[in-house]
């Protein structure tokens, strides 16, 4: 994914290589079968789009891989869900997007697609009831610091595989049918549930049988593929995918092989169904029984199983999806936040660790994918082997595997979330730094509901709650702040600016979730949770617990923010209120001294100072605390969320030049937790001890904390040193950690020469994408993170 100017916003977008092109086929044939089922019900409608898609879609083999399953008819292709929002496709495929068709032919009839769904779209359907006061507060495009997104797919149906393992789809749908069975027989129940439920178990019947027969299309296509193979060991390899696909996922898996390419199918399929974003699974967890059990008879070898996951891995790289330009400009680099688990406890609270665990590193360390992403869960007796590995490919620069840490997070779920100590130890994380839960109807909406620039809402508060950009009042009108007699009215009225947030954002996402929950049921993902296969409900409508989180950007620059105004305007009284106002409306031309003091004379967050730590305490604590007083359709709270991934960069382009020595438009901290790029000066262990004054348990929140090193200090004598500060990190209140191990020199060089560095990956926030994918601003955010060293 790379950047262009686009003109239908004004502003620069994320874009994709002359090499990759659109596939219409799924917007074909969904489309193609919901003109058929006009006024059936809507989870019946969603149900037979799904099946007509599977039925009709191209399918293919590659000619290298054992694992099968494309979502598109070319792996250069990308899909491209009309169902949520598409008039931003229609008015950029003559300018944009003119190249992503292979034709015009193609380009004309998705055109006639777009226009029977823009009536259609949740989006459009949200628009159509949302009230006028809260309409400047949806589009970034609007406001200058708030997208709430309600044009793409929901959060994933977080599979329990042990479960699912052990029915294959075959046996879901016999219990499914037995359920439709009692219910016909029994009509003493409200009739209303009861059509709702034989509606429920009707589609997800469809669903999985349609499912079963796609992967029998593609046991017939490896079957004809293999008469036609000249090379024997190729021919032996054909026949095994027709045999592993005749028999998965319609039954329980009985190999290791079998186990992967069920996998493959069901989390494919179930993003084919609704754009479904994210996932995260303990994968070492999942697929042990089956690889411990073909190596012990002999059927399976550790090389062997090596190749397969690398088959999977590159299988699950090609997922992707032509993406709204707002949810583009956070996942600048292209990335589908596909995250695969490794080590952490077990239930009984035991080291979780197995074979598995490394053949997961060796696989990431030997493809260099992008996704999966590999995520280590660290705890007090993880294997001291397992942390160099990861230490090994973490030193590659490759970004990977993030650590979380087992010792904040398990009793942060017990005591902020209310889960039980066994479920919090069989966490997942499905995206940057999300917890979630396997087997449970949660996170059912867009993983994410949208995003905001924090720093903004200082903007606001420093200027009467108007935009400095178009002059709107966007913000809260708070008072002239040159009547502000202390650091504690500035703090008042940037949080009167965090709850008008807030309010407006639970207005907004309660009427949007009501129209997720009636126009985008997923059949086939609900009928695969065991919970709502029993209740005969949608997972929409059967949540375990709702989570409506927000991320957010700009934390840091709060507080240094906060900290500059503090001891220049009211502790040392070097300037006055109205002296500091007067440089950052004028973009601190001609203040350049006064940006120069506030940069370096003030403490930073990141360099173990109690003065600007506080601030940052108080930013995390108060501002989650004002969303966690507001309430979803199903009771569950908002809350903030640090998954923000490269949205620190999309959400800054429209903040106002800050007290923290910021100019207008200029990033802000890559993360959540993270200092500003450049401005944490004394050592990475400072860096720890800063963040670990923000307590998960305290602020009720979770972190995204990026961390470079130069590459010498992760190696050789260093690597000891390494495995030592991680072993410090896991020891304090942290969430998380992740690096970038690359030196300014290469990254510079790539910029010069991008066509020598086609496979460099970088760490950008909560993900890893190829360095000379992302626009220009990214790149320089990265090169100005303090290389960081135990000299």
């Amino acid at each position: 994914m790379r950047a262009c100017w686009d003109p239908i916003s004004g502003t620069t977008i994320a874009t994709y290589p002359s090499y990759v092109k659109a596939c219409i086929e799924r917007s074909r044939y969904i489309t193609e079968s919901y003109k058929q089922t006009d006024g059936k019900p809507e989870i019946i409608r969603r149900a037979k789009a799904f099946e007509n898609f599977l039925r009709k879609m191209m399918i293919y083999v590659d000619p290298w891989q054992l694992i099968v399953g494309n979502e598109t008819s070319a792996q250069y292709k990308i899909p491209i869900y009309v169902e949520f929002s598409c008039k931003w496709i229609y008015d950029r495929l003559d300018n944009v997007y003119k190249n992503l068709f292979e034709n015009d032919e193609e380009r004309e009839e998705l055109r006639k697609i777009l226009e029977y769904w823009m009536p259609r779209t949740i989006e459009a359907r949200v628009w159509r009831v949302l009230p006028d006061d809260v309409k400047d507060y949806v589009r970034f495009s609007d406001n200058n610091f708030m997208e709430v997104i309600f044009t793409m797919g929901k959060g994933r149906c977080f599979l329990d595989w042990d479960y699912l393992f052990k029915l294959g789809l075959k046996g879901v749908i016999a219990r499914a049918e037995e359920k439709l069975k009692k219910l016909k027989e029994n009509l003493k129940e409200d009739p209303r549930k009861h059509i709702e439920k034989i509606n429920f178990y009707e589609a997800g019947i469809i669903a999985c049988k349609a499912l079963i027969e796609w992967a029998l299309r593609y046991a017939e296509l490896a079957e004809k593929l293999a008469q036609q193979e000249d090379n024997e060991q190729r021919r032996e390899e054909l026949i095994k995918i027709a045999e592993v696909c005749r028999w998965v996922p319609e039954n329980p898996p009985r190999t290791f092989h079998e186990a992967l390419q069920f996998f493959h199918f069901v989390h494919l399929a179930e993003r084919l169904e609704l754009m479904s974003h994210s996932a995260g699974y303990r994968f070492d967890q999942i697929m042990y029984p089956y690889y411990k059990q073909d190596v012990e008879k002999g059927i399976l070898t550790k090389d062997k199983a090596l190749e397969l996951i690398e088959c999977l891995w590159f299988k699950i790289q090609d997922i992707g999806e032509l993406s709204v330009p707002s949810v583009a400009g956070v996942q600048v680099g292209a990335i589908g936040w596909q995250n695969l688990m490794l080590g952490g406890v077990k239930r009984d609270g035991s080291d979780a660790t197995n074979d598995l665990s490394y053949l997961m590193i060796d696989a990431t360390y030997e493809t260099r994918t992008l996704e999966p992403a590999i995520v280590l869960r660290y705890h007090d007796n993880i294997p001291k082997d397992l942390v160099y590995k990861a230490i090994d490919l973490i030193a590659t620069g490759h970004g990977m595997p993030s650590l979380f840490n087992d010792n904040v997070i398990i009793p942060y779920l017990q005591e902020v979330e209310g889960l039980s100590l066994e479920e919090a130890r069989d966490y997942i994380i499905p995206s940057c730094v999300r917890w979630g839960l396997a087997g449970k109807p949660m996170h059912m909406i867009v993983p994410n509901i949208g995003f905001f620039c924090m720093l903004k809402c200082l903007e606001f508060a420093l200027n009467e709650g108007k935009d400095m950009y178009t002059g709107k009042q966007l913000g809260y009108p708070t008072p002239d702040p040159c009547t502000f007699k202390s650091i504690e009215d500035v703090k008042e009225a940037f949080l009167k600016n965090i709850k008008l947030v807030a309010d407006k954002l639970e207005k907004i996402w309660n009427i949007a979730t009501a129209i997720y929950t009636e126009y985008a049921p997923r059949p086939f993902g609900s009928i695969l949770l065991e919970d709502c296969l029993e209740k005969g409900k949608e997972a929409m409508k059967n949540m375990y617990k709702e989570r409506i989180t927000m991320l957010v950007a700009g934390c840091t620059n709060v507080a240094d923010s906060l900290a500059v105004i503090k001891k220049l305007v009211f502790d040392d009284k070097v300037i006055t209120m109205d002296e500091s106002l007067k440089a950052l409306r004028n973009n601190w031309e001609g203040y350049e001294w006064l940006r120069q003091k506030a940069i370096n004379d003030v403490p930073k967050f990141g360099n173990d100072d109690p003065y600007v730590d506080e601030l940052m305490r108080w930013v995390h604590e108060e501002t989650n605390k004002i969303f966690r007083q507001h309430k979803g359709i199903y009771g569950g709270a908002y809350t903030l969320e640090s998954s923000i991934a490269a949205g620190y960069y999309a959400a800054a382009l429209k903040t106002w030049a800050t007290p923290d020595g910021r100019k207008a438009g200029e990033p802000v901290a890559d993360a959540t937790v993270s200092p500003m790029a450049g401005r944490d000066k004394k050592g990475p262990t400072a860096v720890l001890k800063s963040v670990s004054n923000l307590n998960p348990l305290r602020t009720g929140w979770n972190h995204l904390l990026n961390q470079r090193f130069l590459p010498q200090y992760v190696t050789g004598e260093y690597k000891e040193v390494f495995a030592n500060y991680l072993k410090t990190w896991s020891k304090l209140p942290i969430w998380h950690i992740q690096f970038n191990v690359v030196s300014n020199e290469v990254l510079r060089d790539a910029q010069k020469n991008p066509e020598k560095y086609q496979n460099l990956v970088v760490r950008v926030a909560g993900y890893s994408a190829r360095f000379i994918d992302l626009p220009k601003e990214v790149q320089e955010d990265i090169i100005r993170r303090v290389e960081q060293t135990f000299a």
